[in-house]
């Protein structure tokens, strides 16, 4: 993703400053004006409640490099770390407002064609990692006090802000709160599954005497990616469509579509799904318009036709993503 692709995808409600914490010479793309109050600088009250956000984009599709940046050791592609914050003071701000800021002794300037320079130096995974240390170590300063970190699942962010102040944390008397990115969660059920059909192969032997590896859960109406998509977007939507409520509740969501996924005219099983005229699912969709259950068809294209034991090794995979830790983050 590009900057301008990273930038454009901090879509939170309400206002947004950010920090960007940059390991190459391109450029962004110009910074809108961005008013001081909108960079945490004038606040009208004492100390804010805020959220950090985390996140860390190349400029091209290359691979990060192996080395760390430096002069001497110079890449096409450019990393950028983008670290925002969502401001309760406005209820709604455009894209535009989320501005490129470089990091300088003066926190609250930033170039006025938009351009930054290299203000990091060191692996690409530190990045996100450096963008959140600097910015709940001034965060006081600035009248601001972080009380969530959202960001992806390895956590290395928030440990090194548990760890600041001797392992006191940023604050010592608050107590900073991860957060999980829908996406990401929704994206490592997609990732596991893809993993699952990879480790789940057995010796066969082809027509032609040929022996080939051939995967158990993968086929026509087996577990095929357009099949894990559709399972990670259901995933990803009945969580969406339940924040705010109790951990049964949004577990009895996520795994409705599990269920929904393995359902069959023979063995329908959308007793978890969610009922009325306006129910995403077909089947509950079709009794409420006054259909027998007999008349009700699945379409054999979105059948996933799998035996108990790999539909059992999938539900693990539910099961692991769906703790009551994650989901009520």
């Amino acid at each position: 993703m590009s900057p301008r692709g990273c930038h454009a995808s901090v879509s939170m409600g309400g206002g947004a400053w950010c920090i960007v914490l940059r390991r190459a010479t391109s450029n962004p793309p110009p910074a809108a004006a961005c008013p001081r109050e909108e960079r945490g600088t004038l606040h009208p009250f004492s100390i804010g409640i805020a959220s950090l956000w985390v996140s860390t984009c190349w400029s091209s599709r290359q691979s990060p490099p192996a080395a760390p940046l430096s002069p001497s050791n110079p890449t096409p592609a450019a990393a950028t770390s983008l670290a925002a914050v969502p401001l309760p003071t406005t209820s709604h701000i455009p894209q535009p407002s989320t501005s490129h800021i470089a990091e300088s002794k003066d926190k609250t300037k930033h170039d006025a064609d938009g351009s930054c320079g290299s203000n990091y130096e060191g692996p690409s995974g530190g990045m996100e990692v450096e963008a959140a240390r600097r910015l709940f170590a001034r965060s006081r300063d600035l009248k601001f006090e972080y009380e969530n970190l959202v960001s992806d699942g390895d956590a290395n962010s928030y440990k090194a802000v548990l760890a600041m102040n001797n392992g006191n944390g940023p604050y010592q008397d608050t107590k900073v709160t991860k957060l999980e990115c829908i996406n990401h969660v929704q994206k490592r059920l997609g990732t596991r599954l893809r993993k699952l059909r990879e480790q789940e192969k057995v010796d066969t032997i082809t027509k032609t005497g040929s022996k080939i590896r051939r995967s158990l859960l993968g086929g026509r109406n087996k577990l095929t990616d357009t099949a894990i998509d559709k399972m990670q977007s259901f995933f990803g939507k009945h969580i969406r469509d339940n924040v705010g409520a109790d951990y049964i509740t949004m577990k009895k969501a996520v795994m409705s579509s599990f269920h929904h996924i393995f359902s069959t005219d023979e063995k329908p099983r959308h007793g978890l799904c969610e009922e009325g005229i306006n129910s995403w699912c077909f089947f509950q969709k079709a009794l409420a318009e006054g259909k027998n259950r007999e008349e009700i068809k699945h379409k054999k294209s979105l059948v996933v036709n799998l035996d108990q034991e790999a539909q059992n090794k999938i539900r693990q995979v539910y099961d692991a993503l769906t703790t009551k830790d994650i989901l009520e983050r």
